[in-house]
């Protein structure tokens, strides 16, 4: 079975890059801008470390085009046949507009709030079949051969203008319905209404933004600037989620985080908030949370650093909170008009966060590799090594997932290759195939691996989805 997956594991990546060279090579106009990796409007606009890394990617939605007209041109012929000129898909992309559910309240300019949304749906296919359905510690698109309907996803927002010198008012609120709610859950907030399996609705962001000058301030509950990959679906390149994403890092705070713009290129950032995940402190001691972004002159390269920290419950009962922190570095380089390059470097540790009493210890680090084949796909690697040091961060959710008892100290590691089709500015496909292998001890609670199961120590799957911007 291992010979097959990785059978299976090399045809695809080998037929993909094939394409992809074929491709490039019957494109002889000149490139002179950067496919569409996320999407501005599913974003905050306040800046924050993990939105540096987006800064390089102009959203197709943005511009002027828009303002004349949805004129879309035949961008999208099929290159890959020698037959079919290509005179339409540089990577010099013409401007198209996205269709918007609630365009007429957005162009009527009701009090400055704007409501954009998504849909997003998935389908994971795992050759092992396990037996409990899951795809092991993989979240998000963590059910095997089975439908998800991950992410309904809206917002309202009311952003604050950049380089705006006088006082504003702002804030956002993100609905999130579907099978991801499980994953962004804050304690005291969506465990207290939801209480279906599979299908929820979580409520990741609701904060008031005040601005002045070169200041800013959100008050409210937000998502983390730790890392590199983020919640909403369609601001994300592949469909999976890294280890590092959903085991190392928080996904959100709730209390106050400042920013200030030194200047064009720094920008800094600190606030204290409530601790990891938490709408009420279960522990009645504030943490910080803090980090600074930089970009260069000429926008090809971004570094954003972040830190968490503060005092987070014990792993030993009847003892007093201890201290966890968490840092991530982050860089995005573009190399060229086609390929850009990101490294991410995590690490965490937490006082008596083992159940004996030792103190526990996570990290890792995450290489991502992006090429623009042309205005409509673009090519992602991904290569994850993640060390749970004491086997206290990786188990999978769900108490019927075999691997959900976690106790896995070793080292994770995972591969995955994808490609984003955009057709038009609405739509995104995103197909994938992702290796995972564990090196380390037995897991507890029953699993002595953490796939198939508890019965493997590697998995192959294969997974897509779509998104429908509206």
């Amino acid at each position: 079975m291992k010979l097959s997956r990785m059978a299976i594991t090399f045809a695809a990546v080998s037929m993909f890059w094939t394409s992809a060279a074929w491709a490039q090579s019957d494109l002889q106009q000149p490139a002179s801008a950067q496919y569409d990796l996320y999407y501005a409007d599913a974003q905050d606009e306040s800046p924050s470390p993990s939105d540096a890394k987006k800064e390089a990617a102009p959203s197709a939605d943005a511009g002027g085009g828009c303002s004349s007209g949805c004129g879309q041109c035949d961008r999208c012929r099929r290159q890959w046949l020698p037959t079919i000129p290509d005179s339409c898909c540089p990577l010099d992309c013409p401007d198209e507009c996205t269709w918007r559910l609630f365009d007429c309240w957005n162009n009527s300019n009701c009090y400055g709030i704007s409501v954009t949304g998504f849909a997003a749906q998935s389908f994971t296919w795992n050759p092992d079949n396990p037996p409990d359905n899951f795809n092991g510690p993989q979240t998000f698109n963590d059910r095997s051969n089975e439908y998800q309907f991950n992410q309904l996803y809206l917002s309202a927002e009311r952003a604050l203008q950049d380089d705006c010198c006088d006082w504003q008012i702002g804030g956002r609120i993100d609905l999130l319905l579907g099978t991801d709610h499980r994953f962004t859950t804050a304690g005291g907030l969506e465990d207290t209404w939801n209480s279906r399996r599979f299908y929820g609705l979580a409520m990741p962001q609701a904060y008031a933004e005040i601005g002045y000058n070169d200041w800013r301030v959100k008050l409210g509950h937000f998502y983390t600037i730790i890392g590199y990959e983020v919640v909403p679906a369609a601001e994300n390149f592949f469909l999976s989620h890294a280890y590092t994403m959903q085991y190392g890092e928080p996904f959100t705070h709730t209390g106050a985080l400042f920013t200030y713009k030194y200047n064009s290129q720094l920008q800094l950032i600190g606030g204290f908030d409530q601790g990891w995940d938490l709408w009420e402190d279960d522990n009645n001691r504030m943490s910080f949370l803090g980090g600074a972004n930089w970009t260069s002159r000429d926008e090809n390269t971004t570094v954003a650093v972040a830190v968490a920290y503060g005092d987070e419950n014990s792993a030993v009962n009847g003892n007093p909170p201890d201290e966890r922190g968490v840092y991530s570095f982050v860089l995005t380089h573009k190399l060229n008009d086609r390929w850009t390059y990101v490294f991410q470097n995590d690490v965490g540790r937490q006082q008596r966060g083992v159940a004996n009493g030792n103190r526990a210890e996570w990290y890792g680090i995450n290489q991502y590799l992006y090429y623009d084949i042309n205005c409509c796909w673009t090519a992602g690697l991904r290569f994850e090594w993640f060390r749970d040091d004491d086997g206290t961060r990786v188990a999978g959710f769900d108490a019927a997932n075999t691997s959900s008892g976690g106790g896995f100290a070793g080292d994770f590691y995972e591969i995955t290759l994808g490609a984003n089709y955009k057709p038009n500015a609405n739509v995104v496909f995103r197909p994938e195939v992702r290796w995972d292998w564990y090196s380390g001890l037995n897991g507890i609670g029953g699993a002595l691996s953490p796939y198939d199961a508890g019965t493997d120590r590697s998995q192959t799957t294969l997974a897509f989805d779509v998104i429908w911007l509206f």
